[in-house]
């Protein structure tokens, strides 16, 4: 059925269809959703009213209005890029550079970004898909080497086994 946003005329079927006691298998085949997108916009989207739960098609559709509002991830401009590269090649760690960029420009809340991002900026670099640019190795600016998320392997010890241990098990 694939993904497919619900508007206004299918809520209002929803909410009829739920005031008349069918099943949210027999709303999704009526209206071609999914059965657990329906589950899904049913549970997010009822209000409280009258001392339970209950799905209004005009309430569902101003909180899908108002989440659609909120900002999500911000486009980063180049210009953000440009100084994260300037204050890496000073040798700056990435904590500080998250730090200095509230500091530097408070008037441009999009400019902020987490240390997290300027690693994943910096890892991006080597595989040449990074905002931060493909000609400079960044990691060589870092202070420490970030860990990798895989466990540490363990280091293999020899096992010497004793020769007469071996004969008494091939008599066996």
């Amino acid at each position: 059925m694939g993904h497919k946003q619900l508007n206004r005329e299918k809520r209002e079927i929803i909410e009829r269809l739920l005031v008349k006691q069918h099943s949210i298998q027999d709303i999704a085949k009526i209206i071609g959703y999914s059965p657990s997108g329906i589950y899904q916009e049913i549970r997010r989207n009822s209000v409280y009213q009258g001392g339970g739960l209950v799905y209004r098609h005009d309430a569902a559709q101003r909180k899908t209005a108002h989440r659609r509002r909120r900002p999500g991830k911000t486009y980063k401009p180049d210009e953000v890029a440009a100084y994260v590269a300037e204050k890496l090649k000073l040798y700056w760690s990435p904590e500080q550079i998250e730090g200095r960029l509230k500091i530097d420009f408070p008037e441009r809340p999009n400019w902020r970004i987490s240390f997290k991002t300027i690693y994943r900026w910096i890892d991006r670099a080597k595989q040449h898909t990074s905002p931060l640019g493909t000609k400079a190795r960044y990691t060589k600016y870092l202070r420490f080497k970030r860990q990798s998320k895989a466990a540490p392997k363990e280091p293999k010890v020899p096992l010497f086994v004793c020769s007469d241990a071996l004969r008494s098990q091939a008599r066996i």
